[in-house]
């Protein structure tokens, strides 16, 4: 052998002699044995490698023909890589049955083709195994080891014939089966070069390096090599834009892929390339435009191009979202027949040192440097991010359970968790503003642009130029937002031409001259800073005064901009300042034509156009502002819910740059914008929201624009439980001492809110409470007892009275309904006793109330509405005792009197309403939001979905009027029997509203009472009979399938009216 050589060729030609024995051998048992034409298989696998017969059989089991039969010349092997053989067969003469597949006659004449000095190629992967062991009668002492080399026939592939045959499925599937029968004599297993020497020298064996022919495979691992260099091509524009200085980077290994410098030599590259050699091992290409040696003297050299052969792993990641293919760095090593030098001059002394220290430094450091950079890995695919997608214009999800999503149980959990562990840490109004919510606001305002006039403001979404020098329409931007108050910004590059910059300089646009580039399909990203801008600074900040008084004409600026009691500030993209970012632009095919220029000039041309014209039109056109909120300076003229000042952050759990981005582009996980406010000139407590849970969830697979939450202080202690309370000060009442000069006069009651007008009657929390609600409760209770005994005409007596008010507030727990209620009831109880002599009689009565306030979304907005009724249901008063004569105070007589129409839940309702129709606390742009799915999470903080208005609104229009229209749930009380409350109540249902049944009769002066069964109510179960107006009700809750139905707006803008 030839010692520190490869010895691939003398390994070839060993395995080679051993298929050609095989051969001669299976030739040999033919001429010279008659069992050789037997049928069985142990005769078949003898000489396989000669000659081969598939026979059919009829149903006797005889031999009626065969299917398939051939003769052989010499099979040749052909090692192509380290992995893969070309297994070359010759059919000398032979014939096959087309019908393979069915059972029928091989003799028929017309169903058999013959075949003739036929060339068949194969491509057979092999693997390399050993056998190790020792042998005193080999060599003492020393272990042995004998080299395998196995085909893996089973997979062969076919990849030519010499001439084209009829049926080729046919010989197809024969040929698979003569492969299947080589492999089953063991013609498959060949022994590489012996190695039994005294020495521990060993052979050095490399079959792709003895190779010089590369294989037609168009894919590695199902990735189109297309789509591989496309990568390379793509990841080394990224390099040699970051070479040549047009962004801020100056980390030198980000630039090895185009340019690398040392005290030696400078190279220039062009973009690398791949041919495989195989499905594992590749011909990695790297070409050198430029090579400048620097030893004493310079010397120049230009397309030279070096070629490493190595091997390539599939890789996976992210449950097989992320795939890539990584070069296997210590495979690789130099192929000279692949490698070339244009002007390498042999004879040349320093021409030959120059050309050895270059393959030196690609075989070695510069490996190292392109790992160290992540260079070695040549493609990527990752399905979490690419092309944002397209939002379409309809209407946003709503929260709650999809029972018909197989993402339910997750989605609910998602929201379950928002619910209960959101934490407002002291802020009292937050925003928070969704990825989806940013990619609305820009596809809606690319969607106008396109039949914009030519003074709308949204036209250059669409399509800008400047002169002569660049014309291009674009699709809508998108944004992904990054800590730090970054964002990353792509410009989606439709079709457009441009002149390149001349001499690389950026001089004045309008001396551009020059051949016009076409171009088509580029994605350009850029990082930005997000900046709050007030709206009195927009010109200063290069906004056009065209933009600003087309703004005075908005609903933000309608809304706030002409009162002098508050400010309008916006959240804005800084896009003059935008970093160009190349690492996560995309470019079509077009871009590394030949002949058309370089990839780099065309980048550079382009993000000047892009930095210095199209980024300043869009902020001179307004169309920077993400978000607009306006700020109260006067506390005496803001509304409750306004907030006096904000702050505003990228909102996430973890820390997302340029780098890592695309890690948290999942719906749990990515960033959101978030403002905080506080009410009332409170200070801020801090300037960022610390982390508690994700803000916004993504559910029933519809969009989420974002979430606006009111703290609890703000809107339960201070407002809605404070006007209850008022309520409890309305429906408590209180017994006044009747004694006067004659005794015990007429008994008269009077109410909290007229005796105590200073105090609110304020609620308790009831704790352990827990079916589905938070409970509040207010109870009262007040009376007296008075004796009189003495020789006056004054009869002596006994008399009491005992008054009790229970009040109750329900609150649904998070996630309880997609509707929120609030169910508010109450009951009071009259009691007065009297004794003398021997009468002595009791009697008392009870007038209860139940009513729910219902928070519902509709496509046009919140609806606020009361079910059930605050006018009190009078029981019929109970008398006991011994009154024979006696005239007995009347309690349900006193209770009408004093409770009867005394209070409604108009001022409850008054509490919700700045949330119905256009929210004013927060602006996409120009155009409104509305609040959709209210919920209090577990702190008692009310939150809020948010929804594009203007998109519900066009929804409403395009279904038409005919019909009221609701998104989300009917309130519960609305579509089924009500919850039965903890005390009787009677009452007849229409329409969902609880009438008051007619009055029970008074008791008579001489104590008649009515004759109740037991219990006091006509039905003895607490309820009055039921009427038929309750089918009513029952027929409502067939509703519920067209609300179902319509509830299907919040996903799809087509819904059947």
């Amino acid at each position: 052998m030839c010692v520190g050589e490869n010895c691939a060729p003398q390994s070839a030609h060993y395995i080679n002699a051993q298929l050609t024995a095989l051969y001669e051998n299976a030739l040999d048992c033919l001429k010279h044995h008659e069992n050789a034409n037997r049928p069985e298989k142990q005769y078949q696998y003898a000489n396989a490698l000669a000659r081969i017969s598939l026979p059919t059989s009829d149903v006797g089991g005889q031999v009626k023909a065969d299917l398939f039969h051939a003769s052989f010349d010499k099979p040749h092997l052909e090692f192509v890589c380290n992995h893969d053989v070309i297994l070359h067969l010759r059919i000398h003469d032979g014939k096959y049955c087309l019908d393979y597949a069915k059972a029928s006659d091989p003799s028929a004449p017309e169903r058999v083709q013959s075949l003739s000095e036929l060339d068949v190629a194969y491509r057979v992967g092999f693997t390399k195994s050993g056998i190790r062991g020792q042998e005193s009668s080999i060599g003492a002492g020393r272990e042995n080891h004998i080299q395998l080399v196995v085909l893996d026939l089973q997979n062969a592939q076919l990849i030519s014939t010499s001439y084209e045959v009829l049926g080729k499925d046919a010989l197809v599937f024969y040929l698979s089966k003569y492969l299947e029968t080589l492999r089953n004599a063991g013609n498959h297993v060949f022994f590489s070069l012996p190695d039994f020497d005294n020495e521990e020298y060993k052979l050095t064996i490399d079959y792709s390096l003895a190779g010089s022919n590369l294989s037609q495979l168009s894919e590695i691992y199902g990735i189109s090599v297309h789509k591989i260099n496309l990568y390379l091509s793509s990841t080394w524009l990224t390099a040699a834009v970051l070479a040549a200085g047009y962004t801020s980077t100056t980390d030198r290994r980000a630039t090895c892929l185009a340019e690398y410098r040392n005290q030696h030599f400078h190279i220039k590259l062009a973009a690398p390339r791949i041919r495989p050699l195989c499905s594992r091992e590749v011909v990695m290409y790297f070409k050198i435009e430029e090579l400048q040696f620097f030893d004493g003297i310079t010397v120049k050299y230009t397309n030279w191009e070096i070629a490493l052969l190595v091997d390539i792993a599939f890789e996976t990641e992210f449950d097989g979202q992320v795939t890539r293919l990584r070069l296997k760095l210590p495979s690789a090593r130099f192929h000279p027949e692949f490698s070339s030098a244009a002007d390498f001059d042999e004879t040349n002394e320093f021409a030959v040192t120059h050309w050895t220290t270059i393959v030196d430094f690609f075989q070695m450091e510069y490996l190292e440097i392109l790992e160290s950079a992540g260079y070695h890995i040549v493609y990527t695919f990752d399905a979490r991010w690419g092309q944002p997608k397209s939002v379409k214009g309809t209407a946003s999800g709503q929260w709650g359970a999809d029972p018909g999503s197989s993402d339910t149980d997750k989605d609910t959990e998602m929201w379950r968790e928002v619910t209960t562990r959101t934490n407002m840490f002291g802020f009292d109004i937050i925003t928070a503003i969704s990825h989806s919510s940013l990619h609305a606001h820009f596809t809606n305002l690319w969607t106008r642009a396109q039949s914009a006039k030519s003074h709308d403001y949204t036209r250059h979404l669409k399509r800008w130029s400047f002169e002569k020098s660049f014309e291009s329409t674009f699709k809508a931007p998108t944004v992904s937002l990054l800590t730090e108050n970054k964002a990353i910004v792509w410009i989606h590059v439709d079709q457009g031409s441009m002149q390149l910059l001349p001499d690389h300089n950026e001089y004045a646009v309008s001396s551009y001259s020059g051949k016009q580039y076409r171009f088509a399909e580029w994605s350009l990203a850029f990082e930005v800073n997000l900046k709050e801008v007030a709206h009195d600074d927009l010109a200063e900040s290069g906004v056009s005064s065209q933009w600003l008084s087309h703004y005075s004409e908005s609903q933000p600026f309608t809304h706030h901009g002409k009162q002098t009691d508050r400010v309008l500030r916006h959240i804005t993209l800084d896009l003059r300042c935008a970093e160009f970012l190349p690492e996560y632009s995309k470019f079509n095919n077009d871009l590394f034509e030949v002949g058309n220029g370089r990839p780099t000039d065309k980048v550079e041309a382009m993000v000047h156009y892009l930095r210095t014209g199209y980024l300043v039109q869009l902020v001179e056109s307004g169309l920077h502002i993400l978000h607009t909120v306006p700020v109260w300076t006067a506390k005496a003229c803001a509304p409750w819910f306004a907030v006096t000042d904000i702050a505003y952050h990228v909102y996430s759990q973890a820390v997302v740059t340029r780098s890592n981005w695309s890690q948290y582009l999942s719906t749990a996980a990515e960033p959101v914008l978030v403002i905080v406010g506080v009410t009332g000139e409170r200070d801020l407590p801090t300037t960022r929201l610390d982390f508690s849970t994700n803000w916004v969830v993504r559910v029933n697979k519809a969009l989420t624009y974002g979430t606006v939450a009111v703290s609890r202080r703000v809107f339960l202690n201070e407002r809605l439980l404070d006007v209850l309370a008022r309520i409890n000060g309305l429906t408590t009442l209180i017994p006044l001492f009747p004694c006067g000069d004659n005794g015990f006069g007429e008994l008269t009651l009077t109410t909290w809110a007229e005796s105590r007008k200073n105090n609110l009657a304020r609620w308790e929390l009831v704790p352990g409470h827990d079916d589905g609600y938070v409970k509040y409760m207010w109870e009262h209770l007040d009376g007296w007892t008075y004796q009189h005994r003495d020789t006056s005409a004054i009869p002596d007596g006994s008399w009491s009275v005992l008054c009790t008010t229970r009040n109750y507030v329900e609150l649904p727990r998070p996630f309880r309904y997609s509707a929120l209620e609030i169910r508010i009831w109450g009951e009071v109880d009259l009691e007065v006793s009297f004794e003398t002599g021997p009468q002595k009689w009791n009697t008392k009565a009870t007038a209860r109330w139940d009513a729910t306030l219902g928070v519902t979304t509709e496509l046009e907005g919140l609806k606020v509405t009361v079910t059930g009724s605050t006018i009190p249901v009078y029981g019929e008063t109970q008398t006991t005792g011994n009154y024979t004569g006696v005239s007995v105070v009347d309690p349900s007589l006193l209770l009408r009197k004093h409770l009867s129409d005394k209070f409604t839940l108009d001022e409850v309702a008054n509490q919700f309403h700045p949330f119905e129709g256009a929210w004013q606390g927060g602006y996409s742009g120009m155009h409104t939001y509305s609040l959709a799915s209210p919920v209090f999470n577990a702190s008692g903080d009310l939150l809020f979905s948010l929804r594009h208005r203007e998109q519900q609104l066009s929804v409403i229009t395009s279904l038409g009027t005919g019909r009221r229209i609701t998104s989300a749930a009917t309130p519960r009380s609305a579509i089924r029997s009500p919850r039965k409350p903890q005390f009787p109540i009677s009452r007849s249902v229409s329409n969902g509203v609880f009438a008051k049944t007619p009055e029970s009769p008074a008791p008579t002066g001489k104590g008649s009472l009515p004759d109740l069964n037991g219990n006091g109510y006509a039905n003895g179960n607490g309820y009055a009979t039921a009427t038929a107006e309750y089918t009513s009700l029952q027929i409502s809750e067939t509703a519920t399938e067209e609300v179902a139905e319509i509830r299907s707006v919040a996903n799809d803008v087509s819904v059947a009216a």
